[in-house]
């Protein structure tokens, strides 16, 4: 579960980037089909998954 969780979070945060690098370069290429937001909160929403699973795997609650 935590080597997906951090696939993910790579996949994820790299798609973000060069996302965000386009549509920087050339205006309207990427929001004009979808919202770079949602990759963004699914971005977090990973992180924080990691950060629980590790946190559950020392031991701490």
């Amino acid at each position: 579960m935590r080597i997906i969780a951090k696939e993910l979070f790579y996949v994820t945060g790299s798609a973000f980037l060069i996302y965000f690098i386009m549509e920087i370069f050339w205006q309207g290429i990427v929001l004009s089909y979808f919202n770079i937001n949602w990759v963004l909160l699914l971005w977090v929403i990973i992180a924080i998954l990691i950060i629980l699973i590790l946190d559950k795997k020392n031991g701490n609650k």
